[in-house]
């Protein structure tokens, strides 16, 4: 169970349905960034930039239907035949769910116990924008990405790490913190955080 006050420190974004309408709007530019790259490395050591794609989706899809509350979402990772068009499909069905009246306070099950919609987009809006920069870095993009949301989502992850504990760091994962560069960008020193060379 978390504390009290949790959904005061985690949700760190004023405006969630807006914030998320603009992650997924830079995302789309990601994706079509992309080509078909989709054997090019990733700061993620684990994935591909295809599996990478696929994670995107794989995210849209898991809290559209935990948003949804009508099915069990999935737990393990997915791989679909066309990523992008399950990326537009998902985060079209996570938006609708998102954007239900009462949802940002209705209060359902998500995978750290019962929390209200506000958390389950803050969450959404942290894996992805963590992502983005994976992806933007593998594709030789530009990295400064959505900086005040990048400043939010770096003060939510790290209550999200205080409150259920720091996972292993290891390579593959989360590595250990790096440093990030003085004129580094927000998403550059969340990646830096995350254990990313920035």
């Amino acid at each position: 169970m978390t504390k009290p006050d949790f959904v005061d420190r985690f949700v760190t974004v004023p405006d969630l349905l807006s914030a998320y309408d603009r992650v997924i709007t830079m995302d789309r530019g990601l994706f079509r960034a992309a080509g078909g790259r989709y054997d090019n490395p990733t700061p993620c050591r684990e994935w591909n930039v295809g599996q990478l794609l696929c994670h995107f989706a794989f995210i849209n899809e898991r809290y559209a239907i935990v948003a949804e509350r009508e099915t069990v979402p999935p737990f393990e990772q997915r791989t679909y035949p066309d990523s992008s068009a399950a990326f537009v499909k998902w985060s079209a069905r996570a938006r609708a769910a998102f954007r239900r009246p009462g949802f940002l306070t209705e209060v359902m099950p998500t995978p750290i116990g019962e929390q209200p919609g506000a958390v389950v987009i803050q969450h959404v809006l942290n894996e992805l924008i963590a992502h983005s920069w994976d992806l933007a870095r593998a594709l030789g993009e530009s990295t400064d990405l959505v900086p005040d949301l990048a400043e939010a989502a770096t003060r939510s992850w790290k209550t999200a790490f205080a409150e259920f504990g720091e996972p292993a760091r290891t390579p593959s994962i989360i590595d250990t913190v790096k440093p990030a560069p003085a004129n580094a960008s927000p998403a550059d020193r969340l990646a830096a955080w995350l254990g990313r060379e920035v």
